[in-house]
């Protein structure tokens, strides 16, 4: 087996045995404007950010906050490539930190 690959099954290894991390990210949607009037009934229809153009014009474009789990292998994927070993053992500790924040 290839450095490469063992390097990647490890590091998918690693990821799954940490804690699910969630991130706070905001999504578009359209939306037609009966669903945006339905979803948002507080918002005045005449503010709604209309599309002007192209195969969805006249829909509403909404942004919404979402909490999306973090790739804990792409992650460490990436701070391998730069930090090497250690950053992945550094980011590791940090998750664990968080962990016991959170437990607390």
């Amino acid at each position: 087996m290839s450095t490469e690959a063992q390097l990647k099954k490890d590091l998918m290894y690693i990821a799954s045995r940490l804690p699910v991390v969630l991130e706070a990210k905001v999504e578009r949607h359209i939306l037609t404007k009966e669903e945006a009037i339905e979803q948002f009934p507080e918002t005045d229809p005449k503010k709604f950010a209309y599309i002007q153009k192209g195969p969805n014009m006249g829909k509403v474009v909404a942004t919404m906050p979402v909490q999306v789990a973090c790739n804990h292998y792409r992650r460490m994927r990436r701070i391998f490539k730069k930090q090497g070993q250690p950053g992945v053992i550094q980011y590791i500790q940090k998750i664990k930190q968080l962990e016991k924040e959170h437990e607390n």
